[in-house]
């Protein structure tokens, strides 16, 4: 995923700065976060999009460094460091699940940031993390010109014991329409995540229940799950069967 949108107020616009490895086509694929059920029509409208590319590539930026673990939840790790440089158009962000030492290239690339106005504190939260699990990060800048050599510091991020969240489910038919009941307990946050057969149908209030009108007829089986929104903290999945 290169971004999540947010700032949706018209004359906003939102960015991301491609790898510097980037070549040939470019394909940009726009997703409604909001996967409401029985919306009439999509919310996401894309004015425009623009790619900038730099023919001058100029020197490699400055590595960023003062890497540090701001928070951490079962689902969920904060980080920040230091940008150095003023002429990067981005930074890796990687992680491995063991101590890189001095490789910079160890491990993966979690993810990609875009570029800070000057110099200053960069943050970014890492979500796709697991409970009671042990993570090394550190970061990299890159422009056109390739990425610093060098790297940030690593350091340590243990994420925290899962909460046990509990799930049940009934079913019945309403005029003949497969409908599911779900209750839940044990959540953290605001909103939960329904999943249905292992796929995100809707984000709704962590209030305990929520009814998903499935519409279909006749049988079928369905396995569904809670979880915390935008993690792998989720309840042990729950069948119901028509």
């Amino acid at each position: 995923m290169m971004l999540t949108a947010t700032d949706t107020a018209p004359g906003n616009p939102q960015s991301f700065a491609l790898p510097a490895s980037t070549s040939g086509s470019v394909r940009v694929e726009v997703r409604d976060a909001a996967q409401s059920n029985g919306e009439s029509v999509d919310s996401v409208t894309v004015d425009h999009i623009m790619i900038t590319s730099y023919s001058n590539p100029g020197s490699p930026p400055l590595a960023p460094s003062s890497m540090t673990v701001d928070a951490t939840t079962s689902g969920s790790a904060t980080l920040s460091f230091m940008d150095n440089a003023e002429n990067e158009h981005g930074f890796d962000v990687r992680r491995s699940d063991s101590d890189p030492a001095s490789d910079c290239a160890a491990g993966q690339v979690v993810d990609s940031i875009g570029a800070n106005a000057g110099t200053g504190t960069m943050g970014y939260v890492d979500s796709s993390v697991s409970p009671s699990t042990s993570y090394w990060y550190w970061a990299l800048a890159f422009n056109g010109a390739g990425d610093s050599g060098n790297c940030s510091n690593a350091v340590l991020a243990e994420t925290g014991v899962a909460p046990q969240i509990s799930l049940s489910v009934s079913g019945y038919k309403v005029r003949g329409s497969q409908t599911a009941d779900l209750s839940w307990a044990g959540a953290a946050g605001a909103q939960v995540d329904v999943l249905r057969d292992g796929v995100v149908i809707t984000a709704t209030l962590n209030d305990g229940a929520h009814t998903d009108k499935i519409g279909a007829k006749g049988g079928g089986i369905y396995s569904y799950q809670i979880c915390e929104v935008g993690t792998a903290v989720c309840s042990p999945a729950q069948s119901v069967v028509f």
